[in-house]
């Protein structure tokens, strides 16, 4: 059995799968004291299967950047939600603020180019 979602899909960096996973899945505390640790595990997947001169300080500038970009995701789902949908609602409410928190927390607006 094999299954392919085609919701949210795009060509980049594996990171970014990361980024949107841990900041919209995770409550900031759980965020906080996991990620570091998350994203080492990742990177240290990637380069022992390979990746070549991909640095963890590069992993984590990409990172932070994948977390600006997950935003994206946030505003067209508030912009195009029924707000009658409880549901929907509480999961977008949940999104600002988690991902929110992350862009905060990890200073990402200083990722973007001047």
């Amino acid at each position: 059995v094999a299954a392919i979602d085609w919701q949210i899909s795009s060509k980049g960096r594996g990171i970014f799968d990361v980024a949107y996973f841990i900041i919209s899945s995770l409550e900031p505390d759980v965020r906080k004291a996991n990620e570091m640790r998350l994203l080492k595990l990742w990177h240290d997947i990637v380069v022992d299967d390979g990746a070549k001169g991909y640095s963890y300080d590069e992993a984590l500038f990409d990172y932070r950047k994948a977390i600006l970009y997950c935003n994206v995701y946030t505003v067209i789902a508030v912009g195009s939600m029924d707000a009658a949908n409880e549901r929907g609602v509480a999961l977008q409410k949940a999104w600002i603020r988690r991902r929110g928190a992350a862009m905060e927390d990890l200073d990402c607006a200083a990722c973007m180019p001047e």
